[in-house]
């Protein structure tokens, strides 16, 4: 046997083992994690084939996320398109594997870009996130910081469920609310008036404790976006 064969012989052994300590990623996961301070949350289900990596992912209400990606060695990354406001936004992970069941990494959309956990489920349910300690329904009082300009109101919160209802006293009047609430997440819209222009804000947050909420709006039609917190008042 020749050096060179030698070698090839060698080299293609290292391949084998690489690939063969490749993540096994088929089954189901759970994926938890944050961009521009908006919480993701998805029940994943991948299929593996070689180190091509493709599945669904669903968060909430949500339709199903297509999933595509690849695998190399204890790296991942793989990508999924989201609608939101009208738009299509592509968001793209990159991980590496910690152990055969915990993958940890980045997340990169449009600019933004934030972290993310993946959790093998393990062939159980993936846990849950309890509901918030105390009910959302009673007087909130809003302050929001959007494109540099902060704005207040008071909003009295209905809850049925999951289901929230409500109007909002704002700068310009007085206008309903609806949104829902699923685990620690809340979400809600209302409309409004800017410089006599009707506008959509939807509103994204966490539940920090029975009496403080904080996280993001964005305003349609203007698409401008910015941050809010939610002070229980009674």
């Amino acid at each position: 046997m020749t050096k060179s064969t030698w070698n090839v012989l060698v080299l293609a052994g290292l391949g084998v083992l690489q690939v063969a300590a490749a993540a096994d990623v088929t089954g189901r996961w759970q994926l938890k994690g944050e961009v521009a301070g908006n919480p993701i949350l998805a029940d994943c289900n991948f299929k593996q084939d070689a180190t091509k990596l493709a599945g669904t992912c669903k968060a909430g209400d949500m339709a199903n996320w297509v999933v595509a990606g690849e695998l190399q060695d204890k790296k991942i990354s793989f990508h999924h398109d989201v609608e939101y406001g009208g738009s299509t936004y592509t968001l793209n992970y990159s991980g590496t594997f910690n152990t055969d069941a915990e993958a940890k990494g980045d997340i990169d959309v449009a600019g933004a870009s934030g972290e993310f956990t993946l959790t093998k489920a393990a062939g159980a349910e993936p846990k849950q996130e309890a509901a918030p300690a105390a009910t959302l329904a009673g007087t909130w009082k809003i302050e929001a910081d959007v494109a540099g300009e902060t704005h207040t109101g008071t909003c009295k919160i209905e809850q049925n469920l999951e289901k929230l209802t409500g109007n909002c006293k704002l700068e310009h009047g007085e206008t309903a609310l609806t949104g829902e609430v699923k685990g620690k997440h809340v979400t809600w819209s209302h409309k409004g008036e800017y410089n006599g222009e009707a506008l959509t804000a939807n509103y994204r947050g966490t539940v920090e404790s029975p009496t403080a909420i904080k996280g993001d709006l964005d305003v349609q039609p203007f698409d401008v976006s910015g941050t809010f917190t939610a002070t229980k008042v009674e």
